[in-house]
């Protein structure tokens, strides 16, 4: 889902991800765009896959806990403090099977649509974001 949503944010403002080995990542940048709330909008956000939320919800949030998701765990570890925003986004839970083969299972169509460049997934993470920026 992370990945769907960085492409359909990218796609929304023609951001063109390029892969950068020094970062072993991806990074895009697009000339000319204001963010809402500037100068505000260097804030950290975050955003990961919720097991323990309903499918296709999502819920912006400032610090806390890792809450056991490893990925939040290590950016708390890499940041040193837990004050900063995160959109989590709900993938809901298996009804059977492992943990870790449920997240890497390939998506519904309805989740695929949802998460699709111009999608009503996309328009409500860029929603969480601006509430984020504008608070």
């Amino acid at each position: 889902v992370g990945q769907l949503i960085t492409d359909g944010l990218a796609a929304k403002f023609g951001v063109k991800m390029l892969y950068e080995p020094k970062i072993q990542g991806f990074h895009g940048s697009v000339e000319g765009l204001e963010m809402p709330g500037s100068p505000n909008n260097k804030r950290l956000k975050v955003s990961f896959a919720k097991t323990n939320q309903a499918p296709l919800k999502i819920s912006p949030r400032f610090g806390g806990s890792a809450r056991g998701h490893n990925g939040v765990r290590s950016v708390i570890a890499a940041l040193g403090t837990q004050d900063f925003y995160r959109i989590r986004i709900g993938v809901g839970y298996p009804k059977q099977g492992p943990l870790e083969q449920f997240v890497m299972e390939r998506l519904s169509d309805e989740e695929l649509e949802y998460w699709r460049p111009g999608g009503e997934g996309i328009e409500k993470v860029w929603e969480a974001v601006v509430k984020i920026i504008e608070d």
